[in-house]
């Protein structure tokens, strides 16, 4: 093919000024090296033989030399998969992944393997690690299939994670601590407001819904300068004269503003709910894009908007960090080992 190209630009040469002469050159120098790179992508994929690997709905290609400890590290994160998407795990079986270990010599990833999602590891990866880059690349296959209202409610790829204590206690302390009226409430059991707190809005004015007074103007005086720019009036009327309905006004200009909640209380409530509604939950909550969130993980857990609220809220208080309390003797008798140290320390030379 180059050959012919070549041919052909002589052919035209005799016909033709110097200037335009070398463009065409630098033409056909351009399209010969792009025949050299199509015809190296496709003897590389004549040269590579890969191995596919299935794991229930889960499809994984590796080279023949990799695919025993693949092949584990797919086993096991097919069954997190599983837990999680149900049924919804099956648009794996058409969308392969590929699994690559990264040498630290040798070839890289070759071209014609970007049409796959990718998944790379560590060529000293064990089976655990490599279940865990498998479970991000398929959970990033099956993001692709939300729409995008839910995929930004998501933020980070929803993964199969059973709830620790020491999330379901960072939870609780944010229910707690977070500086949002609608978290005060969701923590007293106002079921709306949980709802609202973990971002699934039925409508109304987030400003208004997440934050009182006080908090609203707070949220003013962190903006940036460069911020608030554009809305100087209202930002001195907010912080100034402490005019809420202009604290309003420079608010309702920001793009976007995080929920009270963070994402790892989203994700735990993602999870909860999906884990209520069965196997077929997870394609309930993307078949029905265009819904309010909150109906649609109403929909996906078989409960209501507000059931499904508390029955989190309710998780969540039942798993609070536990208080550690001490009998009125001991505490007395700790008292006074203190003290006994402490004028020890005091008699030491080292105070004289």
């Amino acid at each position: 093919m180059c050959n012919v190209l070549l041919a052909t630009a002589l052919l035209l040469a005799s016909s033709q000024d110097p200037a335009a002469l070398q463009r065409r050159l630098t033409q056909v120098d351009a399209l010969r090296h792009q025949a050299s790179m199509v015809a190296a992508r496709a003897d590389s994929a004549r040269q590579e033989h890969l191995d596919t690997i299935r794991a229930g709905a889960l499809v994984v290609l590796t080279r023949p030399q990799d695919g025993v400890r693949v092949r584990r590290g797919a086993e096991i994160a097919w069954r997190e998969l599983d837990s999680l998407y149900g049924d919804g795990a099956a648009r794996l079986a058409t969308h392969p992944v590929l699994f690559w270990f990264l040498q630290r010599r040798g070839r890289q990833v070759p071209e014609y393997a970007t049409k796959y999602e990718p998944v790379l590891g560590d060529s000293a990866a064990t089976a655990a690690d490599i279940a865990r880059q498998l479970i991000s690349g398929a959970a990033n296959v099956l993001r692709k299939n939300a729409d995008t209202t839910l995929a930004n409610w998501f933020g980070p790829l929803l993964l199969p994670l059973s709830p620790s204590p020491a999330e379901v206690s960072r939870i609780y302390v944010e229910l707690v601590t977070a500086p949002s009226a609608a978290v005060r409430r969701c923590y007293q059991g106002d079921a709306a407001s949980c709802r609202a707190a973990l971002g699934l809005l039925d409508g109304g004015d987030r400003v208004t819904l997440w934050f009182d007074a006080d908090e609203r103007r707070a949220l003013v005086s962190k903006m940036s300068e460069m911020d608030r720019a554009g809305q100087r009036v209202d930002s001195d009327a907010c912080l100034l004269t402490q005019s809420d309905e202009s604290c309003i006004a420079v608010l309702h200009t920001v793009t976007y503003l995080e929920p009270p909640l963070s994402i790892e209380a989203r994700h735990s409530f993602a999870r909860a709910a999906l884990s209520a509604g069965g196997r077929s939950a997870y394609q309930r909550l993307v078949g029905s894009a265009g819904r309010p969130l909150s109906e649609r993980f109403a929909a996906a857990a078989g409960l209501s908007a507000d059931s499904s609220a508390l029955r989190w809220r309710a998780a969540i208080v039942a798993g609070r960090p536990k208080t550690v309390t001490l009998a009125t003797a001991s505490g007395w008798m700790a008292l006074g080992w203190a003290i006994a140290f402490g004028l020890l320390a005091l008699k030491s030379t080292r105070w004289r």
